[in-house]
């Protein structure tokens, strides 16, 4: 039994409910192609952070495109952090194996990280599963 003289429950139950009606354009919302169309944009300026904080968000809202992981992949490497770029592509291929180039991604960080057997093995196992991709 609860003998603490404030009861929570009660208390919750008796809370009003609020329910409150949005205005899109009074709010600076972004849905996740929005950030990724900011991110491509900021990765063509070659404004690799901003390109990256982008990316993230649109991971943020939607972790399940691997495209998205794709794009920050190539954001990471053109910074210089292979280390995130390879996380990010292994990241890709994990949720799409079927993404050509999700590999290519991966081995381009292996390849940074000086990891040249390994890179190869990658480039070779994305040819294998693509040999039609470009």
């Amino acid at each position: 039994k609860n003998t603490h003289p404030f009861n929570y429950k009660k208390r919750r139950a008796e809370a009003p409910r609020y329910t409150y009606k949005l205005n899109k354009s009074s709010i600076n919302m972004s849905t996740a192609e929005e950030c990724k169309a900011l991110g491509n944009k900021a990765l063509l300026a070659k404004n690799f952070s901003e390109a990256i904080g982008h990316y993230t968000s649109a991971i943020n809202m939607d972790g399940s495109n691997h495209v998205y992981y794709s794009n920050r992949s190539a954001a990471y490497l053109s910074k210089g952090d292979a280390q995130n770029a390879l996380e990010d592509a292994e990241a890709c291929i994990g949720l799409n194996p079927s993404f050509a180039k999700g590999y290519s991604r991966k081995g381009a960080a292996l390849h940074s990280l000086k990891r040249y057997n390994d890179s190869i093995e990658v480039y070779e196992l994305g040819l294998e599963k693509f040999p039609e991709d470009k």
